[in-house]
């Protein structure tokens, strides 16, 4: 039986993108995942800085809701997203050996805040869809990487 992984939380909360493991890209240190994302959204420079220096994921994301979005975005998302997570993981060594520990596993980011893009949301309103779970999917394409090395 193949093992599922459902929730970023707990044990696996190494896997969402709130968690705190920074990474170096462009000579800037990004404190999250979510800093990234949602700072790449905008093409503006003054608007990236202010979403870097949020304390917190949920205030960076918050913050993306009032700056300009670039008029590719839509196309260019999942491609921002891949590059976070390859940044996270190469540059976290702990977490990196912890992603490559989940095995086969089917990494899905269940969620309860109807995300069905990047995960797939359970909620009542919610469960009889299912999400595209792009998240996980890009973290099991990371997770295939490692292996082939």
């Amino acid at each position: 039986m193949i093992k599922k992984i459902d929730r970023f939380e707990g044990i696996y909360g190494f896997l969402s993108n709130f968690s705190r493991h920074s990474f170096r890209k462009d000579d800037i240190l990004w404190p999250t995942v979510e800093h990234y994302y949602q700072a790449m959204k905008t093409p503006d420079k003054v608007s990236q800085g202010r979403i870097w220096s949020c304390p917190t994921p949920s205030a960076a994301k918050k913050l993306s809701y009032e700056v300009e979005i670039r008029e590719n975005w839509e196309i260019i998302k999942p491609d921002v997203m891949l590059t976070a997570l390859e940044y996270k993981f190469d540059q976290n060594i702990e977490i990196q050996k912890m992603l490559i520990d989940t095995g086969d596993a089917i990494l899905i980011e269940g969620n309860h805040w109807h995300d069905n893009y990047w995960g797939d949301c359970k909620c009542d309103k919610c469960k009889n869809k299912n999400g595209q779970n792009v998240l996980g999917k890009l973290l099991m394409y990371v997770r295939r990487g490692y292996s082939e090395k």
